[in-house]
Formats: C-alpha cells, sequence, structure tokens
C-alpha cells in the first residue's frame, strides 16, 4: 500500500503540512527558515481569493432572495443585531463594577505618549469608491456596499443570468481556495 497525499482532504493535506513544517524546524533548525517563502505563498494566494469572495457571495447570496424571504429575514437578522449590541452595551457598562478601583502608579511622563490618529468610522463603513476599498481591503466597507447592491438586486428583474454568474464565480473561488 502506498502513501498518496492526493487522497486526502484539503484539511488533512493542512494539519500534515503544519506537522511536518512544526517537525522541520525542530529538526532543521535555522535553515528552515529559508522555506519560509512556501508558507507566504500559501498565504497569499489564501488571501487572495478573500475580498472576491465577500464580494460575489453576498451580492449573490441577497440578491436571489426574493421581497418576501428578504423581509424575513431582514427583520430576524436585524433583531438578532439588535440583542446582540444591546448585550454588549450593557456588557461594557456593568463589567467595571465588578472590578474594585484601582489607583495607578505614574512610572512614566504622559508627555512622551504620542496621540494616535482616531479612527474614521464614516470611511470605514460607507466606501465613496468601492474599488479603493477593495484594492486597500478595507472589509467593512466592502461588505456594506455588497450588502447594498445584493438588496438592490432583489427588485431587478431578469436578474437569473446575473445570479447564475455569481454562483459560479462563488464556486471558483471557492475552488481556489
Amino acid at each position: 500500500m502506498t502513501f498518496n497525499p492526493l487522497k486526502l482532504s484539503l484539511f488533512q493535506q493542512v494539519i500534515l503540512s503544519l506537522v511536518l513544517g512544526v517537525f522541520a524546524g525542530i529538526f532543521l533548525g535555522e535553515p528552515a527558515g529559508k522555506l519560509n517563502i512556501l508558507g507566504n505563498i500559501y498565504i497569499k494566494l489564501l488571501q487572495m481569493t478573500v475580498i472576491p469572495y465577500i464580494l460575489v457571495s453576498l451580492i449573490g447570496g441577497l440578491g436571489r432572495l426574493d421581497m418576501k424571504m428578504a423581509r424575513y429575514v431582514g427583520t430576524r437578522g436585524g433583531g438578532l443585531i439588535l440583542f446582540l449590541w444591546t448585550l454588549a452595551v450593557l456588557t461594557l457598562l456593568f463589567l467595571p463594577l465588578a472590578y474594585p478601583k484601582w489607583t495607578s502608579a505614574s512610572f512614566f511622563s504622559s508627555s512622551l505618549v504620542v496621540e494616535k490618529k482616531g479612527i474614521n468610522l464614516l470611511d470605514l463603513y460607507i466606501p465613496a469608491n468601492p474599488f479603493y476599498a477593495m484594492a486597500n481591503t478595507i472589509v467593512p466597507a466592502i461588505v456594506v456596499f455588497s450588502i447594498f447592491l445584493g438588496v438592490a438586486m432583489i427588485t431587478v428583474n431578469n436578474k437569473e443570468g446575473f445570479i447564475l454568474s455569481m454562483q459560479n464565480l462563488t464556486d471558483a473561488l471557492m475552488k481556489m481556495a
């Protein structure tokens, strides 16, 4: 009986590669670092499919819904999000009450601390240019754009060809990953 790595599932291949990588690091030591390029290639190939997959699967998935199903998913999903946000806010409000008051010592000068630039949530979530967001991997903006386009597709007539194309692209991206 011979060992054929092509008969293993993708999960088994990844685990086998992980184990072989650990053993190479243990037994070969520093020279195994030259194999780092193979790991970087693998990671970059996986990352290459993430943004297009998010875009295509959200647009196609939401676009195939009819109005009744979209309303049902929207109310259920919106209710779940509202519940989770409420839970998070309540946790943030009451969690400090579980810990005693601490007085902190000053071991450094606060004048040495450089203030970080704040995050602009508008730019993070609302894309002025969706192609810029995709090129710079601004995932929240890509998701918002995809959701808006998918919801707009719900009311479009004769969308079956487009939805089939989105499904085919989703399948192709999954095969790449």
